[in-house]
């Protein structure tokens, strides 16, 4: 009785957190993309329903659904667009499973979302991967080759298609043109996780979407760099290789048979905004983006802090650049990148995206202020006083820790596919006794979810390694079922 009734007390714990959040001081440069900013919009309870008369129905569109997302397909340049209210993982999982059959092979870069990998695994899918380069000094996964996924198309005629990230978590942008010729010239499909890219239609300050360059079905969260609700995406094709009838009938497995209206009625009102006044707002905040890069360049100077910029394009495949990815690299300084995010909440109401063992990255959108800007300025240019000019000699030695965690490793050896793993008799045993041993279970650096291991793969000393080293400098690590980060599931021997 008394357990239920503290329970009963907790219930409201997450919404007064949120008021709570929402009236602090504290700054977003992270998703959504509405940076928690007033707008036009009704209570969402009084417009909450379900498929009612004169609302259509997402499953089966053809009334007031089915006309926002023709509108929504003329704005993007698609041939067919589809609202996704479970995100875009839902869309990721859709696309693949359409165009490929139980236990075909598909080509997939390494740095690809956890959602590729759950395709994978309940498709049985043979994946081959495909390594984008680590970027010096960031550890941060470069560009896509084409030269690469041709010679692996070369060599195999059994692969069905191509999945990407462009651009990635870090704004990093591949040849996407360059790779769908080459993926186009062997006659399948090249799949896109465009999720951070929704903004590019809509400014020529940044780059052209995967849309116009080829891709086939380009998938984007509307969420993360525009203003639309969490959770609220969208699906492109236009190709001649998609049979949308496959995607119709895939997104009707894995979206939800109760789609939010209060989501969807975002992704509409998000694309009309886009449309009219955000042209304004994006002119204006291309202005200010460039204004802020420029200024905060000169200040990480002085600390030797760096900023990923235009000297970084051509380098590991890096076609093009997000600007409205702020990455600050810490690689030369005497503070990890966990440190200086740390920094930012604790002393300066700035809360980043995330941070990995030299960077942090944040992130920024038309609903950004030039207040925002400036105390992000402000705040770097005092870390730079108080934390890294005091303690200038301490330098070479964090660098030099911060080089055992570089996340540029070799894939780990395949022993078998990541189904039979998965389903395979397990053990929990100490990471440490691992080594050897064939991993049964995900294990992510997370965000942006990108697996250091997967199911199937034999743990190496290099792996383990990269594991204690990601706990020790506590970036993030999803996956493993002990929260303490000292075991590992393993397939059971014998």
């Amino acid at each position: 009785m008394d357990r239920n009734f503290a329970e009963w007390k907790n219930m409201d714990r997450i919404y007064k957190e949120l008021i709570a959040l929402s009236e602090s001081n504290m700054y977003p440069f992270h998703m959504p993309g509405h940076k928690r900013g007033k707008q036009d919009f009704v209570n969402p309870f009084e417009i909450d329903i379900t498929e009612i008369d004169g609302f259509d129905n997402l499953h089966n569109a053809s009334g007031i659904l089915n006309e926002a997302m023709k509108n929504a397909a003329r704005v993007y340049g698609a041939d067919r667009s589809f609202f996704l209210v479970n995100g875009s993982t839902c869309g990721i999982l859709a696309a693949i499973e359409s165009v490929t059959k139980h236990g075909e092979k598909i080509i997939v870069a390494r740095n690809c979302h956890k959602a590729v990998y759950h395709a994978i695994f309940l498709g049985e899918l043979v994946p081959i991967y495909v390594v984008p380069d680590i970027i010096e000094g960031y550890s941060v996964s470069g560009g896509i080759s084409s030269a690469k996924i041709d010679e692996l198309l070369k060599n195999d005629k059994d692969i069905k298609a191509v999945f990407i990230t462009s651009p990635t978590y870090d704004g990093v942008v591949s040849d996407v043109e360059a790779i769908a010729n080459v993926v186009h010239k062997y006659g399948i499909p090249l799949i896109v996780d465009e999720a951070h890219g929704a903004h590019f239609k809509f400014s020529k300050e940044f780059p052209i979407s995967a849309l116009d360059l080829g891709a086939d079905i380009v998938i984007q969260s509307l969420h993360k760099t525009l203003p639309s609700l969490t959770q609220t995406a969208i699906l492109h094709i236009k190709s001649q290789y998609i049979d949308e009838n496959s995607i119709e009938t895939a997104l009707n497995i894995f979206e939800s048979s109760s789609p939010s209206y209060v989501f969807m009625a975002s992704i509409d009102e998000c694309i009309r905004y886009m449309q009219n006044e955000g042209q304004v707002k994006m002119v204006l905040f291309s202005k200010q983006l460039l204004e802020f890069r420029h200024n905060l360049s000169a200040v990480l100077k002085r600390g030797k802090f760096s900023l990923l910029d235009s000297e970084a394009i051509g380098l590991a495949d890096i076609y093009s650049l997000d600007i409205s990815k702020i990455i600050i690299g810490t690689f030369e300084t005497n503070i990890s990148g966990k440190e200086l995010y740390d920094i930012l909440v604790t002393e300066y109401d700035l809360q980043p995206e995330m941070s990995s063992e030299n960077y942090v990255t944040l992130l920024t959108s038309i609903a950004d202020t030039k207040e925002g800007f400036n105390k992000l300025e402000h705040a770097m240019a005092d870390i730079t006083e108080k934390y890294v000019k005091e303690n200038a000699k301490a330098c070479d030695d964090k660098s030099n820790n911060n080089l055992l965690a570089v996340r540029n490793i070799n894939i780990p050896e395949i022993k078998c596919s990541i189904y039979s793993a998965m389903k395979s008799l397990k053990e929990s045993i100490f990471i440490k006794d691992a080594i050897g041993r064939i991993c049964a279970e995900f294990v992510y650096a997370y965000p942006p979810g990108i697996p250091i291991i997967t199911p199937g793969e034999k743990i190496s000393f290099e792996v383990a390694e990269m594991i204690y080293n990601f706990k020790r400098l506590q970036i993030g690590i999803e996956g493993l079922k002990d929260k303490k980060i000292q075991q590992i599931i393993v397939v059971k021997e014998g």
